[in-house]
C-alpha cells in the first residue's frame, strides 16, 4: 500500500511545496506573466492584491515546478471587489478550467470592505487538479461586464502544494 507524500522543498522563482505567487506583503510584477490591462495592485481587508481588473481583464503567465508530482493543490484569496452580480471568476491550467465560481457581492458580502459603496467578502479558496509537468501556465480572468471602478476582482497569496495523490477539485 502506496502512502501519498506531500513535496517539501520550495524555491524563490520556481514552484514547490509551499512557494507563494502574489504574497499579501509583496505583491509585484512575475517574470513572463502578461497584464492585459496593465500591472496593478489593490488593497482590500488589509490585504494586498494583484488587480483591480474589470471587464475584460486577464493576468496569465508561466510557472516552473521544480519537483516530480501528480497533481497540484493551490490556495488562494479572492476579492470580488464592488458590484458583482451573478459574474464569474476562473482560473486555468494550462488551458484546461480549474475554477469557475460565481458571485454576488450585495447579497453574500458582509460589509464594504474594498471600495465603493457595495458589501464585499475576501475569501479563502482550494482547489485541485492533476498535472505532473514541469511547465504550468496560469490564467486567471471573470466574466464581469463594466469598468474596475464598478466591479473588479483581486488575487493574492497563491499557495501551491505538490503531491504524488489524486485530489479532487477542492484539493482533498
Amino acid at each position: 500500500d502506496r502512502t501519498c507524500v506531500s513535496c517539501t522543498s520550495s524555491g524563490n522563482t520556481c514552484v514547490s511545496t509551499g512557494t507563494k505567487i502574489y504574497p499579501s506583503n509583496a505583491i509585484k510584477q512575475l517574470p513572463g506573466w502578461t497584464y492585459n490591462q496593465g500591472f496593478k495592485t489593490t488593497s482590500c481587508a488589509g490585504y494586498n492584491f494583484l488587480g483591480k481588473y474589470g471587464s475584460g481583464g486577464i493576468a496569465t503567465g508561466p510557472v516552473k515546478i521544480t519537483e516530480p508530482h501528480k497533481s497540484i493543490i493551490m490556495s488562494f484569496r479572492l476579492a470580488p471587489i464592488d458590484s458583482w452580480d451573478y459574474e464569474h471568476f476562473y482560473i486555468s491550467a494550462d488551458n484546461v478550467l480549474v475554477f469557475d465560481q460565481y458571485f454576488w457581492t450585495y447579497a453574500d458580502g458582509k460589509s464594504n470592505i474594498c471600495h465603493s459603496g457595495w458589501w464585499e467578502e475576501v475569501q479563502t479558496f482550494t482547489i485541485g487538479f492533476a498535472h505532473s509537468s514541469p511547465d504550468l501556465t496560469l490564467k486567471f480572468w471573470s466574466s464581469l461586464d463594466q469598468a474596475a471602478d464598478d466591479e473588479a476582482w483581486g488575487i493574492g497569496d497563491i499557495t501551491f502544494t505538490l503531491t504524488d495523490c489524486q485530489v479532487d477539485k477542492w484539493g482533498r
